[in-house]
């Protein structure tokens, strides 16, 4: 005695077609060549786009290449506040008669103040390499260690971006190049030495 009658095969093959429509397989429970191919390819661009995402989001925007060359002017290095306006930390470098580049940065932070630095700390100087901004944290790109922005240019020492003096006079933050001049040893490693 078989089990298999007619209309138990035909209710059989039902809802074997019926399962391959749901879970979107062949009756036989294999993808065809063309379908593995597709998924495959559909596998490898979400792999991609993931990739991508990853490289271009992760982590701060690294701002080191846009470094501004700085004149003094009458000994003095002269901004327009209005620069900062938008919170973003901007770079510059004052490049010495023989060649060392002392770099600072300046940012304004959301309790409206204009706060300067130089562009290295007391510890990772050597490394030469200097802060990058993520919102209102500036990150040692050597360390990795993370200070508020608000602290910018009052605390001093350790992995602290060392504090460079200035004001705002008339509407323009006002640095006087001698002040710059006095962070050469953070930035001096022989001649034309210091990014930027």
């Amino acid at each position: 005695m078989t089990s298999d009658t007619p209309n138990h095969s035909s209710s059989k093959q039902s809802i074997s077609a019926k399962k391959a429509t749901v879970l979107g397989s062949s009756p036989a429970g294999s993808r065809s060549p063309a379908s593995r191919k597709i998924l495959l390819g559909a596998c490898i661009l979400i792999a991609g786009a993931i990739l991508l995402l990853l490289f271009t989001h992760s982590g701060p925007k690294d701002t080191s290449a846009e470094v501004t060359l700085v004149t003094p002017v009458n000994g003095e290095l002269v901004h327009s506040a209005a620069l900062f306006v938008d919170g973003r930390a901007r770079h510059f470098v004052l490049r010495t008669e023989d060649g060392v580049g002392i770099r600072y940065f300046v940012l304004r932070t959301p309790d409206g103040m204009i706060r300067t630095a130089f562009d290295a700390c007391d510890v990772c100087w050597q490394a030469d390499m200097g802060y990058v901004q993520d919102g209102n944290v500036m990150i040692c790109r050597n360390c990795g260690m993370r200070f508020p922005s608000r602290i910018i240019g009052e605390v001093r020492g350790g992995c602290n971006p060392t504090p460079l003096a200035s004001q705002v006079r008339e509407g323009d933050l006002v640095i006087r190049a001698g002040d710059v001049l006095e962070g050469r040893r953070y930035f001096d490693f022989g001649p034309g030495s210091g990014r930027g």
